[in-house]
C-alpha cells in the first residue's frame, strides 16, 4: 500500500506545473495533519503541505491579514527551496485521503 501512495505522489509532483515561489506561503498549526515529510535514501528531505496564501482585510480600527487555502496547488520544499505547484489530485489526497490514511493506520495499530 506504501509503495502505491508513494508512486500516486511522485506521478502527481512529476505532472505537476511550477507557479512559482510561495513566499506568502502562512503556517497551519493544529487541526491534524497538514504535512507529508519524505526523506529519500540519501537523506535528502521533501515536504509537502497545502498551499496557504494571505489575504488582507480591511476592518474599521485598521487591518487584519488572515489565511486562505489556493486552489489545486500546494507548496514544496525541497532541498532548501520553497515553490508552489498546480497539482490538482495532490492538494486532494492531502486534504482527505491523506487523514483517512494515517486515522485508518491508527485505528489498526
Amino acid at each position: 500500500m506504501q509503495k502505491i501512495t508513494v508512486a500516486k505522489i511522485l506521478y502527481w509532483l512529476s505532472n505537476a506545473e511550477y507557479v512559482g515561489t510561495a513566499n506568502d506561503q502562512f503556517i497551519s498549526m493544529g487541526g491534524g495533519p497538514n504535512e507529508l515529510v519524505m526523506k529519500t535514501k540519501c537523506g535528502k528531505t521533501l515536504t509537502i503541505v497545502d498551499a496557504i496564501g494571505s489575504v488582507s482585510v480591511k476592518v474599521p480600527n485598521g487591518g487584519m491579514i488572515a489565511s486562505v487555502s489556493i486552489s489545486d496547488q500546494v507548496t514544496v520544499v525541497y532541498q532548501n527551496k520553497t515553490m508552489r505547484l498546480k497539482a490538482p489530485d495532490l492538494k486532494k489526497w492531502i486534504g482527505s485521503d491523506m487523514n483517512k490514511l494515517i486515522e485508518d493506520t491508527l485505528k489498526d495499530r
